[in-house]
This record gives structure tokens, sequence and C-alpha cells, in this order.
């Protein structure tokens, strides 16, 4: 059991030195310290008293180790956060035709002029988008040339969904997941938390 606790000690000090979870580290230390000073000075430590401090050891090791599991799950969706405003920052003001802007005043774009066409001229409610070929080119060109912006996925996959082409849950896919990024940027343009919603429902439907 000496031999045992005096091991423990060093490994104790080893998770210090390579930082371990703190408190396993200490946990160890505590048992291993305990052990130690009871060999050098010749005190006899009861069995029960060595079962307790492992208890007490292994509730602290669990509890660190479930603590320090939300820690880090807390710190990667932090971190994916700030990855999405990093890439999605911009195109998040953009519409589904490819104009940059979100309080009325729209602007042309390179992606807008690859997208000329592609809509039939409609007065207010929800956007809708042409899947004719060449429309469909177009959507595939936007991809290729701009892989962040989203409406480029979302239109390509409900063309190809309309067409009974498997393919369209691939770019669904896409969509949904870089619409669910832009939606997340402060004063982002409205067509993303529409498109959002479409999207969402055509998957369900698989």
């Amino acid at each position: 059991m000496k031999k045992f606790l005096i091991a423990i000690l060093s490994l104790g000090v080893i998770f210090v030195l390579f930082k371990i979870p703190l408190l396993l580290a200490f946990g160890l230390l505590i048992l291993g310290t305990v052990g130690y000073a009871e060999k050098i000075t010749h005190l006899s430590i009861s069995k029960r008293v060595y079962q307790f401090l492992f208890i007490i050891f292994l509730i602290f090791s669990i509890g660190q180790i479930f603590i320090s599991w939300k820690i880090d799950k807390k710190i990667y969706r932090l971190e994916q956060e700030l990855q999405d405003t990093r890439n999605y920052a911009l195109i998040a003001q953009y519409s589904i035709r490819g104009c940059q802007g979100n309080s009325g005043i729209l602007l042309s774009t390179p992606i807008s002029t690859i997208l000329d066409g592609c809509f039939p001229p409609t007065k207010g409610g929800p956007q809708s988008f042409l899947c004719t070929e060449e429309a469909i080119s177009k959507y595939r060109e936007v991809i290729n040339g701009f892989p962040n912006f989203p409406f480029g996925y979302y239109c390509l996959a409900s063309c190809l969904h309309k067409k009974g082409d498997t393919d369209w849950l691939i770019y669904a896919k896409k969509a949904h997941k870089i619409l669910t990024g832009t939606t997340k940027i402060a004063n982002h343009n409205k067509d993303h938390d529409d498109a959002l919603k479409k999207i969402r429902i055509l998957l369900n439907k698989k």
C-alpha cells in the first residue's frame, strides 16, 4: 500500500508538470504525500483513512473531468462562433440576389452580376428564383467562385430537389451550415433567415 501511494505521489508530480487537470493532480499528490509521510515518520494510518482519502480523490477527479469537459465544450463553441463571424461577416450582408446591403440600399457585386437573370421580377413577398438550365449553371458558377455565399447552394439544392436529382442533399446541407452561421451575425440580411427556414423544411422532408 505504501509503495502504491508513493507511486501515486510521483504520478501526481508528473500530472502537475504536464498541466493535467489540477484537482486530479492535487488528489494524487495528497494521497501520495500521506503514504510518504507515514513511511518517513513511522506513523500508523488506518486502512479506512486511506480508503476515505481514495474515495474523496475519486469524487474530485470525476468532478474535475466533468468540469474540464464542460469548459472545453464551451471554448469550442465560442471558437466556432468566432470563426463563423470571421468567415461570414461580409457575406451575411448579401441578399439572395447577391447584392450587398440591408437597409433598402443594395449595391451590385460580382455575385449579383453572375446571378443576373436568375430571378423573376417580384414586388415584395418571399424571393423566388428560376430553375432553368441557364440559372442552374449560374448557381454552380457562384458556388465555385464564392464558396461562402449560401444562396448558390440554397438555390441549386432547391432546383435539384424539384428535378429529383439526389445531389440536392449535398448542397442543402452546405447551405444549412453556412446559413446557420450567417444568421448569427448582427444586422445580417433578412434573406438569410428566410432561406434557413426553407432549407430546414426541405431537409426535414428527406
